[in-house]
């Protein structure tokens, strides 16, 4: 993964276009409906980067993954060079940041509480929480940066009481998956409620070109039954029993 940084709106190759760093190796963590998902890994470089790690980024999976805090860095007298270990937060962070806002929609039909605060107060379905969302991402900025929500088709609830305060986006998500029990996934920063088809979002090719470099599997040993018996007495069988058919037979 090759870092970049914006500069006066455009990516540019950090620290120089010379001496571009790059991740050899590193370490993504995600979970389906929880924080930000994390790159982590470390670089190696002659020259002293402090300061300077403000809107760099690497791009993975069509998202692009930010340093959003100074990484620690060390040197030793085996190596001239400054190792740097980074954590690469993707851009869901923002939402972990930004309130969810009551957002008035001129467009709705719905006679509820709108009052462009903290305090989310309605009756509605899955679609009328989608369009809160997007109504308050239009307020705080979202939008802009490309965030929305979809319901997936075929996808929709009953109505539902929502009442919360004060939770940034990343909460709210998690209250409307509680209230309305509709898991929701990304799809870059298009979030979806719906059920993905495949639940694993990212797919990692094998190969010293690509992501995944080895393979481990731990075998669980189980072991396979392949036939069973039955132990037991005539105690527990019911006097009837074996009961004739009509031709005479024994039936069980």
């Amino acid at each position: 993964l090759s870092l970049y940084k914006v500069v006066n709106g455009q990516s540019v190759p950090f620290p120089s276009s010379e001496e571009q760093l790059k991740l050899s190796s590193f370490a993504y963590q995600s979970a389906r409906m929880g924080g930000a998902p994390t790159i982590t890994g470390t670089v190696k470089i002659l020259d002293n980067l402090e300061g300077q790690w403000d809107n760099v980024f690497v791009s993975f999976n069509g998202e692009r993954f930010y340093v959003r805090k100074e990484p620690d860095n060390a040197k030793n007298n085996t190596d001239a060079r400054e190792t740097y270990d980074i954590t690469f937060y993707s851009q869901r962070f923002e939402l972990d940041n930004v309130y969810m806002i009551d957002a008035v929609q001129s467009d709705s039909d719905i006679d509820g509480y709108q009052s462009n605060s903290t305090k989310v107060q309605f009756m509605g379905d899955i679609n009328e929480w989608a369009a809160r969302l997007n109504a308050s991402f239009g307020y705080t900025g979202l939008a802009s940066e490309g965030w929305s929500v979809v319901v997936d088709d075929g996808i929709s609830s009953e109505d539902k009481l929502v009442s919360f305060e004060d939770k940034f986006v990343s909460e709210a998500l998690q209250e409307g998956f509680s209230i309305f029990g509709i898991p929701y996934y990304f799809d870059g920063q298009e979030i979806h409620f719906g059920y993905v088809s495949n639940e694993l979002e990212d797919a990692f090719k094998y190969g010293v070109e690509n992501e995944l470099l080895s393979i481990k599997k731990t075998n669980a040993n189980y072991k396979i039954v392949n036939r069973c018996s039955g132990y037991g007495s005539g105690d527990n069988l019911p006097y009837y029993y074996p009961n004739m058919s009509p031709r005479g037979t024994v039936s069980a």
